[in-house]
Order: structure tokens, then C-alpha cells, then sequence
């Protein structure tokens, strides 16, 4: 689910982010990029085939370490979905530098969103709804940025 999540955000990720911005009182300063649509889809498609290929090669992790395959998802995961989910939005505005560095400087913050966001992936019936949900949360900590990051 974690990586049709990520394209799901390709997809609808920029309308949720608009709808956002519109209703914030200070509005993101920056430009979206003529071919946003595009390198959205892009990031996203790459980052799924990345995540599934890391997934299936530490599926025998998952048979051979009974309660720990939960947190091995969710750590292995919750990394993948804090950079994914980030990168979706700021890949149509800026650099890949820039979207290291507003990862870096609040590395800790999304990392922990992001093992959240994979426990909620194991949930059924509650997993369809967490692209969503992200891409909210997500597009809520770009508009309430308030570190200056460099490009």
C-alpha cells in the first residue's frame, strides 16, 4: 500500500495542496514549476518502484522475525514515507537541493510522521484513506515552515 499510496500522491497531491494553500492566510510564497504535474509524477513513480524493490528484498525479514516484522515495516517504511510525501509537493516548486534540505532540517519531525503514517498502513479499511491524510499533513508542515532553507 505504501507505494500506491506515494503514486496516489502524484496524482492528487497538488490539488490538495492548492486547496490548502487557499485557505491559509499567508499563501506559499513560491512558484509552482510549468512541468509540476510532471515531475510530481515522476518523483512519485520512482520513489514507488524504490520502495517496493527495498520491501521485497527484506520480505524474508518479515517470515523470520515474528513481532519484529511490524517494526521493521514501520521503521523501514516510515522513512521512505517521510521523504516521499515531502518530496511530492516540493519537487514542483524547487530543487532536489532544496527538498534535501528542508528534509534535513526537520528530519526527526517528518521521520516520526512517517513511522506513524506506516502503522497507520497496517490498519485495514483504514490504510485507503491515509494517502490522503498525508498528503494533508504534509502540505500543512510546507505552509507552516518557518526555517529558512537555502536552495
Amino acid at each position: 500500500m505504501v507505494p500506491i499510496g506515494t503514486i496516489v500522491t502524484g496524482f492528487f497531491g497538488d490539488n490538495i495542496f492548492d486547496i490548502i494553500d487557499k485557505k491559509n492566510i499567508k499563501k506559499y510564497k513560491f512558484k509552482r514549476k510549468n512541468n509540476a504535474f510532471y515531475l510530481s509524477l515522476r518523483f512519485s513513480i520512482i520513489c514507488a518502484l524504490r520502495t517496493t524493490f527495498l520491501n521485497i528484498l527484506i520480505i524474508p525479514l518479515y517470515f523470520f522475525i515474528p513481532i519484529g516484522n511490524l517494526f521493521i515495516f514501520v521503521f523501514v517504511n516510515g522513512y521512505f514515507i517521510s521523504k516521499e510525501f515531502l518530496g511530492n509537493f516540493l519537487i514542483q516548486f524547487h530543487n532536489k537541493n532544496y527538498v534535501n534540505n528542508f528534509y534535513s532540517s526537520r528530519s526527526t519531525e517528518l521521520y516520526f510522521l512517517g513511522c506513524m503514517i506506516a502503522f497507520l498502513y497496517t490498519i485495514p479499511l483504514i490504510n485507503f484513506f491515509i494517502p490522503f491524510i498525508s498528503n494533508v499533513l504534509f502540505t500543512n508542515i510546507i505552509l507552516g515552515n518557518k526555517i529558512k532553507i537555502t536552495s
